[in-house]
């Protein structure tokens, strides 16, 4: 059962830090908006250690800091190669 709550969390982890790393609005609240996010980060996670364990959040955290970094890098590289995005 923990291997299933292992993947569960890791794969929960990807999609949420995937979208957390994709956010590059500017911000009129940078403060507000952090913590915004910041708890929105920490509620999944306090289900995930209270369901499931304190490795399968460990895992949620690395899935969550691999998933962001990686797509805030890619944004980046697309940033410097194609120019910033016109909306």
């Amino acid at each position: 059962m923990e291997i299933l709550s292992s993947l569960g969390s890791t794969g929960l982890g990807l999609v949420w830090g995937w979208l957390v790393g994709g956010f590059r609005t500017p911000m009129a609240h940078p403060v507000r908006t952090t913590l915004i996010l910041t708890t929105a980060t920490l509620a999944p996670a306090l289900l995930i250690f209270r369901l499931a364990g304190f490795v399968p959040m460990l895992l949620f955290f690395a899935a969550v800091g691999a998933a962001a970094v990686s797509r805030y890098s890619w944004h980046r590289r697309l940033t410097e190669r194609l120019g910033p995005p016109h909306n």
